[in-house]
């Protein structure tokens, strides 16, 4: 049991040890079905495993779930800003989402990278839905669609959520109506581990400069 939105730590019995999180990609089902979109990261051993091996049958655990992302009860339009793999959560929130207006910006690097566009075409089928995709930054998008009557729902990499927020904040939107979930990799985490801090000079020197 779970609320679209949230995330699940996925383990397969071949891989012991190897834990990696997935957000579920449709709500809760009633024959129990679960889906999960996993992007194939190089060198990643559980991502790589499943995109190129024939896993029916094999045993494996969802520990979960997990998170406080999931779409809050209410009738104002909803704005949603996806960015890369964050999509998935996104897209289980608006299949359950029935009864409300929703805009969809979907940021990517390049117009190769989109995809779920099936899902995304069912969603536009049942009407109150646009989808607007972005090849780039979507901050621009983001200021020109945004009101002070939507809520809003993120999730994508650190710094678009980041981006994303401010635009909101200037476009009138409460903080507490803007719920992001952060994406990052262990890629993600490695870069930001080997980024070199700033000293005492520099901080010295970044003051002396302003004043």
């Amino acid at each position: 049991d779970y609320r679209a939105g949230q995330f699940g730590d996925l383990t397969l019995d071949r891989l012991p040890g190897v834990t990696r999180s997935y957000s579920f990609a449709t709500p809760p089902r009633a024959d129990g079905v679960v889906e999960l979109y996993v992007r194939h990261v190089e060198g990643g051993e559980l991502s790589t495993l499943v995109q190129h091996t024939n896993l029916v049958g094999e045993p494996l655990r969802i520990d979960g779930p997990h998170g406080d992302f999931w779409l809050r009860p209410g009738e104002r339009p909803i704005v949603c800003v996806a960015g890369g793999s964050g999509l998935p959560p996104i897209l289980a929130m608006l299949e359950a989402c029935r009864d409300r207006d929703v805009t969809l910006i979907f940021g990517v690097r390049t117009e190769a990278d989109l995809y779920a566009l099936d899902a995304i075409r069912a969603l536009e089928a049942r009407g109150r839905f646009t989808f607007v995709p972005v090849v780039g930054p979507l901050t621009e998008r983001v200021a020109a669609l945004a009101t002070a009557e939507h809520d809003a729902y993120l999730c994508g990499p650190p710094a678009m959520i980041d981006a994303a927020v401010d635009v909101l904040s200037q476009a009138g939107v409460p903080r507490e109506r803007i719920r992001f979930d952060r994406f990052t990799t262990r890629a993600d985490a490695t870069q930001a581990s080997a980024r070199p801090t700033a000293g005492l000079f520099a901080y010295l020197r970044y003051f002396l400069f302003h004043a």
